[in-house]
């Protein structure tokens, strides 16, 4: 059995997640031990949406269990 550290991070993921969603990831970042809840991987981003816009976030999933979702991070980027 394959065993990964709890602090799990998938860049290749979150870039594909990001640009299915019209995202332009700016940077990919570490793990979020605050964010997702219980999912495997949690993966930090800054991206550029259609309009523009600096957005961030975390990009979350569970192999086998649930596919990536988005959490946005409403606070002002520091």
């Amino acid at each position: 059995m394959l065993s990964l550290p709890y602090w799990a991070t998938d860049e290749r993921d979150t870039k594909a997640t990001l640009e299915a969603l019209s995202l332009t990831p700016v940077k990919i970042g570490g793990y979020d031990s605050f964010g997702c809840g219980l999912d495997l991987y949690v993966t930090q981003f800054i991206a550029t949406n259609a309009a523009g816009k600096m957005v961030h976030g975390n990009v979350c999933y569970t192999p086998g269990v649930s596919k990536s979702k988005i959490e946005f991070d409403n606070s002002p980027l520091r």
